[in-house]
């Protein structure tokens, strides 16, 4: 197949599936890339997003790519090497350091190195970064690059230039945001979910969507900020939703405020795949990242706090600092504290107007810029470049 063909025949390279933004990407992704026409497959460790594939008809390869044992690595260069030699793929797409090492290891076994062929084909590794990584001398040269680089935004394009030393002059870098499903949080696709929450039509709902690993100062600054919300807002019930290494943690706060207002204010919902049902039954979200993308997705306005601080209400006078920085505070947050978060929770718990406006202007930014088919045809674009660089190569 060459890159001037209608569909492509793509791998889509990850650490696991399970609860989190870049997987849940992936999963999206692959969904949005079948669509289009393409054949897709997925290789990952697994987790609790495959059934998702399985009901796309997408199919998923079990290599344990979310590891830095030797051990796993060696078995998941074997791994990847297997399914590369069975399956006549154009394109390998790895998402993160661990399955873009182990991609160019298996694409060198196979014969392929960045420009080569084998089997008389090209098949060129695209590479995204999601986040910033380690970028000590040992990291640096953990990390591959590919034939192509794809970074979530600006402040990554930076991290992977400036700290990682990837030189955009002998591979080219493209910023595609994660993209987002516009169905899956459509009013009437998730309106009847997440009923098992038992929640009074009217009550003032907080959700919190987080994984709960490092990063807990935004959970346990809602939970401090819960007595006096709980105060003024009778009914009020915090959603907070994630797991992780410190979920123990969060959920012992939890309980403790819990136990002093004589009622669980607090919830601790833990691993959820009905996100779109609970940003729709949110009265406002607090996230970072996809998670508050999901939530304007869903008409809701979002508080941004989590990774590297406290950023405030996302509002469009503050929407290219906030894109720049994947909806982080890096490099402008603020302590993440109750006192600090007050003012803008109650801010939107009490004006509902307000609430209702960034909602909608929220959905409008999502549908223009974030909608997972318009990234699809994007990534699709970086597909076909690097499938004519390679081309253009002499065979290896």
């Amino acid at each position: 197949m060459t890159a001037s063909s209608e569909h492509l025949n793509i791998l889509l390279a990850t650490m696991a599936l399970d609860v989190g933004g870049a997987e849940t990407h992936v999963v999206t992704l692959a969904k949005a890339l079948a669509r289009r026409g393409h054949r897709v497959e997925v290789a990952s460790a697994g987790g609790r997003l495959v059934p998702q594939l399985a009901r796309a008809g997408i199919p998923h390869h079990v290599v344990p790519l979310s590891s830095r044992a030797p051990w796993a690595l060696g078995r998941a260069i074997l791994g990847l090497t297997r399914l590369l030699r069975q399956r006549p793929f154009d394109v390998v797409h790895a998402h993160a350091r661990i399955p873009a090492w182990v991609a160019d290891h298996a694409l060198r076994r196979v014969g392929v190195s960045q420009g080569g062929r084998f089997g008389g084909r090209f098949c060129p590794l695209v590479t995204t970064y999601h986040g910033p990584y380690a970028a000590g001398w040992f990291w640096r040269r953990f990390t591959r690059w590919g034939d192509a680089v794809i970074v979530v935004s600006e402040h990554i394009r930076e991290h992977v230039v400036d700290r990682l030393k990837a030189d955009p002059q002998k591979v080219p870098i493209t910023i595609i945001p994660n993209g987002i499903d516009l169905d899956d949080f459509a009013a009437q696709s998730s309106a009847s979910q997440a009923d098992d929450l038992d929640l009074a039509p009217d009550a003032p709902v907080v959700l919190h969507v987080s994984r709960l690993s490092e990063a807990i100062d935004t959970a346990l600054a809602l939970i401090g900020s819960a007595p006096v919300l709980y105060a003024r807002h009778p009914g009020l019930t915090l959603l907070i939703a994630g797991t992780g290494t410190r979920f123990e943690t969060v959920r012992r706060a939890a309980e403790e405020v819990n136990r002093r207002l004589g009622r669980g204010v607090v919830r601790m919902l833990g691993a959820r795949f009905d996100i779109p049902a609970l940003q729709r039954r949110a009265w406002l979200t607090v996230a970072v990242g996809r998670a508050a993308l999901e939530a304007m997705a869903a008409e809701r306005p979002v508080i941004i706090s989590g990774t590297n601080g406290y950023g405030g209400i996302l509002a469009e006078d503050r929407l290219e600092q906030f894109e720049a920085q994947s909806f982080t505070a890096y490099g402008f947050g603020r302590p993440i504290t109750p006192e600090t978060m007050l003012p803008d929770l109650e801010r939107l718990l009490t004006d509902a107007n307000l609430r209702q406006s960034l909602g909608r202007w929220g959905a409008e930014v999502v549908s223009a810029r974030y909608s997972v088919d318009r990234i699809a045809e994007r990534v699709e674009a970086v597909y076909r470049r690097a499938l004519e660089a390679s081309a253009r190569q002499p065979a290896s």
